[in-house]
């Protein structure tokens, strides 16, 4: 339900912005929790980046028309999804239990947006 988790994210966001050291930065997991943590400073006048920098992993090829347009470290979704999937058949047909694993890393980019723009400190 997407106004449950808006709530649910509004909740978290209020602690954080409530506390007396404000964050510099949110990093969030995935493009959802990144774009409501953008509305939720929209909808309380937090600057981003200006009051706070934001940061998210993302499989959206539309993060550069939001505005700002995001910070994003992007992952291969379709290929980790095609390896997950062959080494799902690969275990479901193997005649002996799997003891062994093998650990694949896939490479990321860092595609950086307005969003995390270094803010300007006045003394």
């Amino acid at each position: 339900n997407d106004a449950m988790y808006m709530e649910e994210v509004d909740y978290i966001l209020d602690e954080l912005f409530s506390n007396d050291i404000l964050p510099d930065a949110i990093f969030s997991s995935t493009d959802k929790l990144t774009i409501a943590c953008l509305r939720y400073c929209k909808n309380h006048n937090i600057s981003v980046p200006g009051d706070v920098a934001l940061t998210g992993f993302s499989n959206l090829d539309m993060t550069d028309l939001l505005c700002p347009s995001l910070t994003v470290i992007k992952q291969p979704a379709m290929r980790m999804g095609k390896l997950a999937t062959q080494l799902l058949i690969k275990t479901i047909e193997s005649k002996r239990p799997v003891t062994e694993y093998e650990d694949i890393v896939l490479p990321v980019e860092l595609q950086v947006g307005e969003s995390s723009r270094a803010r300007v400190l006045s003394f």
